[in-house]
Formats: structure tokens, sequence, C-alpha cells
């Protein structure tokens, strides 16, 4: 694993692993987000979190309850003719 530079300190969630992925830009973004909230960084990433998994687990709930018809069968009709 790459080790970073002493006067970096990876970011860590509770109870989850370092986030030394997010670059630069983007921690910018989520600082100034984080002031014009009154949040902290640390919530806004949680809460980043928490909404993409419960949107990922309505949409897995969504397809669970779709019923799957089958499909039709390929049936020919000749009809007879008089």
């Amino acid at each position: 694993m790459k080790t970073l530079a002493q006067n970096i300190v990876p970011f860590a969630l509770q109870g989850l692993p370092p986030l030394n992925k997010l670059n630069q830009s983007m921690m910018r973004k989520l600082r100034k987000l984080a002031d014009r909230t009154g949040w902290t960084v640390e919530d806004l990433i949680h809460e980043g979190i928490l909404e993409f998994v419960t949107k990922h687990e309505r949409e897995k709930e969504l397809e669970a309850k779709i019923i799957q018809f089958p499909a039709p069968m390929d049936v020919t009709y000749e009809a007879k003719i008089k």
C-alpha cells in the first residue's frame, strides 16, 4: 500500500476505513457546502453515503416487486379457408 506524506492525515468516518481517495477539488466543494449549511464535511459525506445506499435498496426492492410474466408462446395459426 502506498504510504502517505507525514503532513497528510486520512479522513475517516465513523466505522469506515480512511477516505484518502477524495481529491482536493472535491474536498474544497464539500468544505464550501459545509460552511453554507452549517454541517461538517464528515456529516455531508455520511449523508451522501446513506442516500446512495437508500436509493439502491429502493431500486432493488422495486425490482423484486415487478411481476415477470412469461413470454408468449410462438404459436402460428393457419386459418382454413372453405
